[in-house]
């Protein structure tokens, strides 16, 4: 799980730079917290990862150059059914799905599922959420469009 964390955070890292949107000056991230969490409302429910009893998930948190913070949540199941499943139950978090489909790879096979939604909160925040096979990240941002350039890399 660390290890793909810190896989997810250098490829970031590494391909921020070469983001240039509309000739803007590309986004660039700064790591500023790394930890692992258990999702106790998710073990209560019944969410068990690889490798634990309880639901055990890890963090990334980003500064990204523009001042805006961002998160990336991730966790890896036991099965895919067991991602998608934690995939619809974390739906319910949000109180606007805005895109809701499948999640492809570069070559355009499904992998899993994918949703762009609207976080419940009194601060807007934005989340890109997606499965691929065993594995759970969502992406929180302050704006969809800095989630999906989060996404992107």
């Amino acid at each position: 799980m660390k290890c793909a964390l810190a896989a997810i955070v250098a490829v970031i890292l590494l391909l921020a730079p070469f983001a240039i949107p509309d000739g803007k000056k590309p986004l660039t991230f700064r790591v500023t917290l790394m930890g692992e969490i258990d999702d106790k409302e998710a073990t209560e429910a019944g969410f068990r990862t690889s490798f634990f009893n309880y639901a055990h998930l890890g963090f990334t948190d980003f500064e990204a150059s523009d001042g805006e913070k961002i998160s990336i949540l991730s966790g890896y199941f036991k099965t895919a059914n067991e991602a998608n499943r934690y995939f619809d139950w974390n739906l319910k978090r949000f109180s606007k799905v805005t895109t809701q489909g499948d999640k492809a790879d570069h070559d355009g096979k499904t992998v899993g599922r994918r949703a762009e939604l609207l976080m419940k909160s009194k601060q807007k925040t934005w989340a890109v959420m997606w499965t691929n096979g065993q594995t759970f990240r969502v992406i929180y941002a302050p704006t969809l469009e800095c989630a999906l350039e989060v996404e992107k890399q």
